[in-house]
């Protein structure tokens, strides 16, 4: 029989009873959390239709019942109907099964959650006269934990469902007919899919999380954003939900369990007798209800503080019901006080807390008001640099409020982990905390109503280094939740590291370089370690000087080769080919699109609009003319110094005519390429200007260096180099700024590189001439030139 162990180990699942106190052998949840999460029975003979019942209940697509000769597999929108598969055959494909569940999921629309709030949404839509989200939300809570414990509508919950003072009378504002009409609804007596009842266990122990998020961002939207019996406008929900205004995302559920999982992974010990967990930030108590989850699994049998704050009323009802229902079966085990209070401008922060779980507003500068900014200024007390996010005060007191050996495990912003803002906070937690966990996130979809790139940091507040378990991911869709299988499948064996396509997961020593914390692909990584042995390496940074390209406002300054050359010499002269995106392909430049470019050294300065009208009389009249109001209307323009007409940032360092090394502004292999005559204009991307010493360009000029990279940086191997450094962005591509590539370890121009490089520098020219090459060939010419064993580290 395929036991819910065979499913944990085999696919990196978290196994959950699936009820709290009792069949707690036979049934579970198996959760990965973003898809394939399942709901498994070990138990034969229920009927399809209370299979389906479970599922629905628990959101959760899939009711598999095992036995030891076969799977039977139920969907909750098919009750009619069950699959079954012999265990042989599933256990010879665990993957592919599970990805076929993953592919197979029902679709959302008239799931559980979709249920609740449509009750929800016509609540409040009948409260109407003088009621808000909040008003609302206290009826919807109340209606809730009516049906939940059987309470007659109209009556007093019992005393352990915690509810706003005013919710029953909120409630009670509605007709009577609509009270029993709400009642009877989201029950499931009338109006539910297929007539499946819900049950209100399994909903409050797996599907609150999803369901209150949702609500709470609901709950902000402004009255007028409403239609009457229908709810909100998506599009308007979209644009104005929490995330958006304040910084503060939902946490998803796959987040928020692999972040109590990791805190908690060796903690308490058996010896503990009390724990405070504490979650600064706590919205609608995801990450706390998710620890409790942890606790109840590792059996744990001492007391629990649950302490959450937030700025947000609703945030706190919600938290304080969900939490509540949970702590009850804990028998007087769990104490659970949520506040509504202020992070950022509370004065003390709780000491000596064991955990703390959190997911901070991730608020740039720009957009916190006065008294934030002054709070971060005041709290960061000189650890912040340029415009530091607001998420970084919260990371910053929450490792103050450890206890020793407390454990601080937090949703982050990407510029905490690599930013140069955050910097000085880095090296400042290095000397109380030993990070334990780290996670690039770099898919920015994985918020509802947002797109963010975030990461998971677990650290221990102890100076014993230890190692650091280290997970890196790509940003496709699908890559996180492998990855989150991945991390709890090498936290049962952590001897292998884990390389897959999409993501990465393996340890390394505790960090000790501040300058980034971001992970890398394990490949990349084990590239770097092997290169480290090697001499005869330089970084880019050394060599060139890494230049941005202009910086236009406006795509009308670009225009296609066709216009150009239909213009008179002399106006012709005032335009130059652009490097971009669409004109740098498997390392050669294409001249199919020119920039307006005034600037060129020996060109006749524009100095007012009578000159610009005479020298480029055509281009003038129909592309200046026509775009004036958005050309005036740029935001850096008075800040630049320029006219209306000119670029906002021309870059000096483009002025002259000189053969260069360009590059994209985001690429993979085959983003390098050699401007020979050295007209063209970076546009998208960057310049690689030489630094001008002898000791550098004795053995091999500039020029032929330069050719050389194009050859490299078109292999796999170049591709490997980059991921050392810099991180991906939408679509799998690398950013190519300077920040992230002065660092990259390129072949010194040495004497004993120099015939290498002289021959890399031959395939570059084929390559930038449109020639064609033989890739493979290459790759081995590049390979023996940096001493690493062909396919040794696979990109």
């Amino acid at each position: 029989m395929l036991s819910y162990r065979a499913w944990q180990h085999g696919l990196g699942l978290l196994a959950v009873p699936l009820y709290r106190e009792r069949d707690a052998g036979t049934k579970h949840v198996l959760l990965n959390g973003i898809s394939g999460n399942f709901c498994l029975d070990e138990e034969e003979g229920i009927p399809l239709v209370d299979r389906c019942a479970v599922a629905w209940s628990s959101n959760i697509g899939h009711h598999l019942t095992t036995t030891p000769n076969y799977v039977e597999v139920v969907r909750w929108d098919k009750p009619d109907s069950a699959e079954r598969y012999t265990v042989a055959s599933i256990q010879n494909n665990l993957e592919d099964f599970h990805r076929y569940l993953e592919k197979s999921a029902p679709e959302s629309n008239n799931s559980v959650v979709g249920h609740a709030l449509g009750v929800f949404r016509s609540i409040r839509s009948g409260l109407r006269e003088g009621a808000t989200g909040f008003s609302a939300l206290e009826a919807f809570l109340y209606l809730l934990g009516c049906v939940a414990s059987g309470t007659e509508p109209g009556k007093d919950l019992p005393a352990d469902w915690p509810l706003p003072e005013t919710a029953k009378t909120v409630f009670q504002n509605l007709s009577l007919a609509d009270q029993g009409y709400f009642f009877d609804r989201l029950s499931g007596n009338i109006g539910s899919f297929r007539m499946l009842r819900p049950d209100f266990a399994l909903l409050l122990r797996h599907a609150s999380g999803a369901l209150f998020q949702e609500a709470h961002a609901q709950v902000v939207l402004p009255d007028e954003n409403w239609l009457p019996g229908i709810g909100p406008l998506d599009a308007v929900l979209n644009r104005r939900s929490l995330g958006i205004t304040d910084g503060a995302f939902f946490t998803p559920p796959s987040i928020a369990r692999t972040l109590a999982e990791e805190a908690l992974r060796e903690f308490p010990h058996a010896s503990e007798e009390h724990i405070t967990i504490f979650d600064p930030a706590c919205g609608s108590g995801e990450l706390l209800k998710e620890a409790l989850r942890i606790l109840e699994i590792k059996n744990f049998r001492g007391h629990v503080t649950i302490q959450g704050w937030d700025v947000s009323q609703a945030a706190v009802d919600i938290a304080s019901f969900s939490l509540g229902w949970e702590a009850a079966s804990w028998n007087g085990k769990v104490a659970v006080r949520i506040e509504c209070i202020n992070s950022v401008t509370a004065v003390h922060w709780p000491v000596n807390v064991q955990f703390v779980l959190m997911n901070p507003p991730f608020k740039s500068w720009q957009d916190m008001n006065a008294e934030e900014q002054q709070a971060v200024q005041e709290q960061l007390s000189g650890l912040q640099t340029n415009k530091p996010n607001l998420a970084s005060v919260f990371i910053m007191r929450a490792s103050q409020a450890l206890s020793a050996n407390g454990v601080l495990a937090s949703v982050a912003p990407r510029s905490f982990f690599d930013a140069s803002s955050s910097r000085k906070l880095r090296e400042s937690l290095l000397e109380t905390i030993s990070p334990v966990v780290i996670v690039n996130l770099a898919n920015p979809s994985l918020y509802t109503h947002a797109m963010v790139q975030s990461g998971l940091f677990v650290g221990k507040r102890t100076t014993d280094r230890q190692q650091t378990t280290l997970v890196w991911t790509d940003p496709r869709p699908g890559s996180v939740g492998e990855a989150l299988r991945g991390l709890r499948k090498f936290q049962l064996d952590a001897s292998v590291a884990v390389s897959d396509d999409g993501f990465s997961v393996y340890r390394d020593g505790s960090p000790s370089d501040s300058r980034s914390w971001l992970p890398r692909p394990y490949s990349g990584w084990a590239l770097g370690r092997f290169l480290q042995e090697r001499g005869g390496l330089i970084n880019a940074k050394s060599l060139f000087d890494i230049k941005q390209g202009v910086r236009m406002g406006s795509d009308a300054f670009l225009v296609t080769k066709a216009f150009v050359e239909q213009l008179e010499s002399q106006e012709r002269a005032y335009f130059r080919p652009a490097v971009t995106n669409a004109n740098l392909l498997d390392g050669r430049l294409s001249n199919d699109t020119f920039i307006f470019y005034p600037y060129t050294d020996g060109l006749s300065r524009i100095n007012t609009e009578d000159d610009l009208a005479s020298a480029v009389p055509k281009y003038y009249q129909e592309y200046l003319v026509p775009n004036r109001t958005e050309l005036e209307g740029r935001k850096s323009l008075v800040k630049a110094g320029q006219p209306w007409w000119g670029l906002i940032w021309p870059r000096e360092w483009q002025y002259s005519v000189t053969p260069k090394l360009v590059t994209k502004y985001f690429g993979r292999a085959g983003s390098f390429a050699w401007d020979a005559r050295g007209d063209f204009v970076v546009v998208v991307g960057h310049g690689w200007i030489p630094r001008e010493s002898r000791k550098h360009w004795q053995h091999i000029s500039s020029d032929d260096y330069a050719l050389a990279l194009v050859a490299i940086f078109a292999t796999p191997l170049g591709e490997n180099l980059l991921s050392q450094h810099s991180v991906q962005v939408g679509g799998g591509q690398w950013d190519l700024s300077g920040k992230y590539v002065g660092d990259l370890p390129l072949l010194a121009p040495v004497a004993s590189n120099a015939r290498a490089l002289r021959d890399l520098a031959a395939w570059g020219a084929k390559i930038s001439f449109g020639e064609m090459v033989d890739l493979e060939q290459l790759m081995e010419l590049v390979c023996g030139a940096y001493g690493v064993p062909l396919n040794a580290f696979n990109s």
